[in-house]
Protein backbone atom coordinates (compact mmCIF):
# COMPACT_ATOMS: atom_id res chain seq x y z
CA UNK A 1 0.00 0.00 0.00
CA UNK A 2 1.36 3.44 -0.87
CA UNK A 3 1.19 6.53 1.28
CA UNK A 4 1.04 10.18 0.35
CA UNK A 5 3.50 12.15 2.46
CA UNK A 6 2.29 15.69 2.81
CA UNK A 7 4.46 17.74 5.15
CA UNK A 8 8.15 17.99 5.84
CA UNK A 9 10.16 15.71 8.08
CA UNK A 10 12.09 15.83 11.32
CA UNK A 11 14.51 13.27 12.76
CA UNK A 12 15.58 12.16 16.22
CA UNK A 13 17.19 9.05 17.72
CA UNK A 14 17.36 7.10 14.47
CA UNK A 15 13.79 7.83 13.39
CA UNK A 16 12.28 10.14 10.80
CA UNK A 17 8.86 11.64 11.57
CA UNK A 18 6.51 12.82 8.84
CA UNK A 19 2.80 13.12 8.15
CA UNK A 20 0.41 12.02 5.47
CA UNK A 21 -3.07 13.31 4.81
CA UNK A 22 -4.32 12.13 8.19
CA UNK A 23 -1.53 10.03 9.64
CA UNK A 24 1.75 10.34 11.49
CA UNK A 25 4.58 8.09 10.34
CA UNK A 26 7.70 7.09 12.26
CA UNK A 27 10.26 5.71 9.82
CA UNK A 28 13.53 3.92 10.42
CA UNK A 29 16.10 6.52 9.34
CA UNK A 30 18.52 3.92 7.93
CA UNK A 31 16.06 1.68 6.07
CA UNK A 32 13.08 3.94 5.41
CA UNK A 33 10.75 1.22 6.69
CA UNK A 34 7.68 2.18 8.69
CA UNK A 35 8.48 1.59 12.36
CA UNK A 36 5.10 2.90 13.49
CA UNK A 37 2.10 4.72 12.06
CA UNK A 38 -0.93 6.28 13.64
CA UNK A 39 -3.99 7.31 11.62
CA UNK A 40 -5.75 10.33 13.17
CA UNK A 41 -8.99 12.20 12.57
CA UNK A 42 -6.93 15.38 12.06
CA UNK A 43 -6.11 16.79 8.68
CA UNK A 44 -2.35 17.26 8.30
CA UNK A 45 -2.54 18.93 4.88
CA UNK A 46 -0.45 21.87 6.03
CA UNK A 47 2.75 23.46 4.80
CA UNK A 48 4.61 22.69 7.99
CA UNK A 49 7.01 20.13 9.33
CA UNK A 50 6.64 18.23 12.58
CA UNK A 51 9.08 19.43 15.23
CA UNK A 52 10.56 17.60 18.20
CA UNK A 53 10.65 19.90 21.21
CA UNK A 54 11.93 18.38 24.42
CA UNK A 55 10.01 15.06 24.64
CA UNK A 56 7.13 16.00 22.33
CA UNK A 57 6.43 15.70 18.62
CA UNK A 58 4.61 18.96 17.83
CA UNK A 59 2.52 19.11 14.67
CA UNK A 60 0.11 21.70 13.30
CA UNK A 61 -3.11 20.54 11.67
CA UNK A 62 -5.28 22.29 9.13
CA UNK A 63 -8.47 21.66 11.12
CA UNK A 64 -7.68 21.26 14.83
CA UNK A 65 -4.89 23.69 15.70
CA UNK A 66 -1.54 22.54 17.05
CA UNK A 67 -1.16 19.11 18.63
CA UNK A 68 1.62 17.49 20.62
CA UNK A 69 2.27 13.75 20.55
CA UNK A 70 4.46 11.34 22.44
CA UNK A 71 7.17 10.42 19.88
CA UNK A 72 7.38 6.87 21.23
CA UNK A 73 3.68 5.99 21.13
CA UNK A 74 2.32 8.71 18.76
CA UNK A 75 -0.48 9.28 21.29
CA UNK A 76 -1.81 12.82 21.67
CA UNK A 77 -0.62 14.64 24.81
CA UNK A 78 -2.29 18.05 24.29
CA UNK A 79 -3.70 20.39 21.68
CA UNK A 80 -4.17 24.12 21.25
CA UNK A 81 -6.93 25.48 19.06
CA UNK A 82 -5.68 28.25 16.81
CA UNK A 83 -9.10 29.06 15.42
CA UNK A 84 -8.98 30.01 11.77
CA UNK A 85 -5.22 30.35 11.47
CA UNK A 86 -2.93 29.21 8.68
CA UNK A 87 0.10 27.44 10.10
CA UNK A 88 3.14 27.69 7.82
CA UNK A 89 6.82 27.02 8.35
CA UNK A 90 9.66 26.94 5.89
CA UNK A 91 12.01 24.05 5.39
CA UNK A 92 15.22 24.21 7.40
CA UNK A 93 18.23 22.43 5.94
CA UNK A 94 21.51 21.99 7.78
CA UNK A 95 24.48 21.02 5.65
CA UNK A 96 27.67 19.80 7.26
CA UNK A 97 31.04 18.76 5.88
CA UNK A 98 30.44 20.54 2.59
CA UNK A 99 33.40 21.93 0.68
CA UNK A 100 31.89 24.40 -1.77
CA UNK A 101 35.24 24.91 -3.47
CA UNK A 102 35.60 21.31 -4.70
CA UNK A 103 34.73 20.82 -8.40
Amino acid sequence: MGYVLDGGVTAKDGYLYTTGLNGIFKLNLKTGEIAQKSIKTDDFKVMASPKIIEDLLVMPTSTNGIKAYDPQTLEEKWHFSTGEALVYTSLTVVLTNINWLEP
